[in-house]
């Protein structure tokens, strides 16, 4: 076969014509390999908080939620594939494992804080919901995390009568086994019981609903928490009701429903009202942080401007109290959100001027989401800043926003490691390529072009064909 090869390849070298054909053809190749990477420089999208790229899990009572137009998801190391692999581990004897696969689980049992029965049953819920594979990780460690903080919230319920401390403790029960069906019967027969803790048991049974990504039910359940609640909770209520909203933008945001997005909208506005700034500033700020999120995912489905438009005043509206003094990271977690909104704005209307104020928003948002504080926040905004700076860039006539889009992107992937990160590593990998074949192209610098190659092969080696044609 070697020698074959070498004759080949003697024979092109003897043969001009040929020799140019090939590099034309390879050429084409590489031009085709970009372009199909190019369509779509990739920052982080907009997503619950922990944001264009993880997820801080909502909680119960007085929390306020979050949501960030750039989630980074904490990956732990896990690729989608090695959470393949774990699934099939989990489910297996524990004598036909493989040394590297006892590793991995006993990994994930330390970092999740859980066993392996529980990885088997967090993995049953995310093949339920048809999670795409790219975003098992993520969801893997919510939903970790959202089952602990339901057992200590169960804990923590007013104990009642015997027979709803009985009951509460078999619900627990069924919780840490990961019977999940049987704690939601349990949690119907104490609601059968009209207690003073009706609320609280409502608000648990949301959360795990929400545990199980069931989001739908789990806004039903917040309303009703809302509602056992007397006039005089109002504070509470509210809380209640913000996390009603929360519920139906993941259900917009992570299934592709318009209509639930349309419904955290609704509800967020009159979150406004019941909560206005005067009397609520930091709660009013939060909340139009939320409106500015789901408005923003919203208009990236829509074809018009409107939803994106009313993003970008919401994300104003809130920075007014979110100032960087009094909440200097959520100040920063808005600007953020803010640059998200400016630049798909500016990227549909074809306007340098948000383009350039979606540059500066990001820019903000680095003086206090640092490399040393967030580090990998700092990595997200990096990888938006590089986006924005590489859509300018391919409209100037001059290298200077393309240049400084490559910077970014390089100082991403300090952060955004392989290891660390794994498909958002292949992102930022990807991005530098589409920005390093822009500047190669318009200087005529093949050692550019060679790096941008170069890029995109280190980007292959996670965007592999199984997890993205699934």
């Amino acid at each position: 076969m070697g020698g074959a090869l070498a004759e080949a390849w003697k024979w092109f070298g003897d043969n001009s014509n040929a020799m140019q054909a090939l590099g034309a053809l390879v050429s084409v190749v590489v031009v085709l390999v970009g372009w199909f990477f190019k369509s779509k420089p990739q920052s982080d999208q907009p997503g619950p908080n922990s944001g264009v790229s993880g997820t801080t899990i909502p909680g119960s009572g007085n929390n306020l939620v979050n949501h960030n137009a750039g989630n980074v998801t904490i990956q732990n190391g896990l690729t989608p594939e090695i959470i393949k692999s774990l699934g099939e581990a989990v489910t297996a004897p524990l004598e036909r494992l493989t040394q590297e696969q006892k590793e991995i689980i006993h990994k994930q049992e330390k970092e999740l804080g859980v066993g392996r029965e529980a990885i088997s049953s967090f993995l049953a819920i995310i093949r339920e919901k048809d999670v795409p594979p790219e975003q098992w990780p993520s969801k893997l460690k919510e939903i970790a995390e959202r089952h602990n903080a339901l057992l200590q919230q169960l804990q923590a319920l007013p104990k009642g009568s015997p027979e709803m401390v009985a009951l509460k403790e078999s619900a627990k029960k069924a919780i840490a086994e990961y019977r999940y069906d049987d704690a939601d019967a349990v949690f119907d027969q104490l609601l059968a019981l009209q207690g003073e803790e009706t609320a609280s048991v409502w608000a648990s049974r949301a959360e795990l609903a929400m545990t199980r990504l069931r989001y739908k039910d789990a806004a039903q359940y917040f309303v009703q928490a809302a509602d056992a609640l007397p006039p005089s909770r109002e504070e509470q209520k509210n809380a209640f009701r913000e996390q009603e909203s929360g519920a139906w933008y993941q259900q917009g945001d992570e299934f592709g429903d318009n209509e639930a997005l349309k419904k955290a909208i609704q509800l967020y506005s009159k979150l406004l009202e019941l909560q206005p700034r005067e009397g609520f500033p930091l709660e009013w700020a939060a909340t139009h942080n939320n409106l500015g999120s789901a408005l923003t995912r919203l208009g990236e489905r829509e074809n018009g401007t409107e939803s994106l438009t009313s993003a970008v005043t919401a994300f104003r509206e809130a920075l007014q109290e979110r100032t960087r003094e009094r909440v200097p990271l959520d100040w920063a977690m808005t600007q953020n959100n803010l640059g998200n909104a400016l630049q798909a704005l500016g990227k549909r209307e074809s306007d340098t001027e948000k383009l350039t104020a979606a540059v500066t928003a990001f820019r903000e948002a680095l003086k206090e989401w640092t490399r040393e504080r967030v580090p990998l926040d700092w990595a997200m905004t990096q990888n938006n800043l590089g986006v924005v700076l590489q859509t300018l860039g391919e409209r100037e006539s001059g290298t200077k926003s393309l240049t400084a889009a490559v910077t970014a992107y390089l100082e991403a992937l300090q952060e955004r490691t392989r290891e660390r990160v794994s498909l958002h590593w292949a992102t930022t990998q990807n991005n530098l390529g589409n920005a390093l074949q822009a500047l190669g192209k318009r200087e005529s610098d093949t050692e550019k072009l060679t790096a941008a190659v170069t890029a995109y092969r280190e980007a292959l080696q996670e965007y592999t064909w199984p997890i993205f044609a699934s």
